[in-house]
């Protein structure tokens, strides 16, 4: 794995696209689910979330572009650049759709956990392109997260709203800490895995 340093506009837009394949479906994105236009909305969102991952320098990729992950350490802030987001997000996305991703997002945050008040890294937006999935990538890419808490001593937190990454999460070592479920249905699975 290694870090995704600007990339050529082809690159740019394939890490794209095989994010906006990859959430699609996950339920974190429920909110967009209206008139059929999940999968462009979510698709919109990610070419923003791409930009903004690889300009504060935390979206990873394994040697064959077709693995992504963005691994980021607890409180750090981006300010400028997340207001640089919020705008585009703003300026392609309906805001009513944003205001409740963004509400959604504020029921599920774990902040009261001992993991999210002490120094740790967190895994963000693991994705394998589609074409490739079940041959043990999303595997390696969780174990370059590990090493990565292994070398710094950190535990490693890993949230998702979809229970099959949940068990995958499981089954890789990780411990699921807390469960909650969403005023709009969705659950959300905190993990944590210690070094």
């Amino acid at each position: 794995m290694e870090l995704v340093k600007k990339p050529g506009a082809s690159f740019r837009a394939e890490i794209q696209r095989i994010m906006g394949e990859s959430f699609a479906g996950d339920d974190v994105f429920k909110s967009f689910d209206v008139d059929g236009r999940k999968r462009e909305l979510v698709c919109s969102y990610m070419i923003h979330y791409v930009d903004f991952a690889i300009a504060c320098k935390k979206l990873y990729a394994n040697e064959e572009h077709n693995g992504f992950v963005v691994l980021q350490r607890e409180n750090v802030s981006h300010p400028f650049r997340e207001m640089r987001l919020d705008k585009a997000l703003h300026s392609s996305i309906p805001s009513e759709y944003l205001e409740k991703l963004e509400a959604f997002a504020s029921e599920v945050a774990d902040t009261e956990s001992i993991y999210r008040r002490n120094p740790h890294l967190e895994l963000l937006n693991l994705c394998v392109d589609v074409s490739k999935r079940g041959r043990g990538l999303g595997g390696r890419i969780v174990d370059f997260c590990k090493d990565q808490a292994r070398a710094q001593g950190l535990p490693l937190i890993i949230d998702t709203d979809m229970p099959n990454n949940r068990d995958m999460y499981v089954h890789m070592g990780c411990e699921l800490y807390r469960t909650f479920e969403a005023s709009n249905g969705v659950t959300r699975y905190n993990l944590v895995w210690l070094p």
